[in-house]
């Protein structure tokens, strides 16, 4: 990540979670904005472009997923897969938490190789979330 791309890497992040996550008030997410581009600034994040414009990024903490987004308009050409495989070539295990109601989350992941640990209910906004983690096997 250069630091030029911290703009468009926050606009993805609100919109995609406006997006995805239409069962969380707006609200929650405009007011996390000046905290998670401070998190996002101290993170090891992954970012895909074309054309020279970042339209996705994957930010990790060692083998932990923070987050995965694709700007809607690049979703479906294979680019968060691509994020993913990436982060699976370089670790041995991954896991991430992802909100039970993000049903083509869980799809998508699932579909990626990560199978769901455990469930809990996230304190700030009473949702239930998955915890899912994929592990390298002998054959990859």
């Amino acid at each position: 990540m250069h630091p030029q791309d911290l703009d468009d890497i926050m606009k993805i992040w609100l919109n995609e979670n406006l997006d995805a996550h239409h069962f969380i008030d707006p609200s929650f997410w405009k007011e996390h904005l000046d905290e998670v581009r401070t998190a996002i600034s101290d993170s090891d994040i992954t970012v895909l472009t074309e054309d020279e414009r970042v339209v996705g990024f994957l930010g990790m903490n060692q083998n932990y997923v923070e987050g995965l987004f694709v700007d809607k308009e690049h979703q479906g050409k294979g680019y968060g897969l691509a994020l993913i495989r990436s982060a699976q070539e370089n670790h041995p295990f991954l896991q991430l938490s992802v909100y039970q109601k993000n049903t083509s989350a869980i799809a998508f992941y699932q579909h990626c190789g990560f199978c769901i640990l455990s469930e809990k209910t996230q304190s700030n906004q009473n949702f239930n979330e998955f915890l899912m983690e994929w592990r390298k096997t002998r054959r990859e």
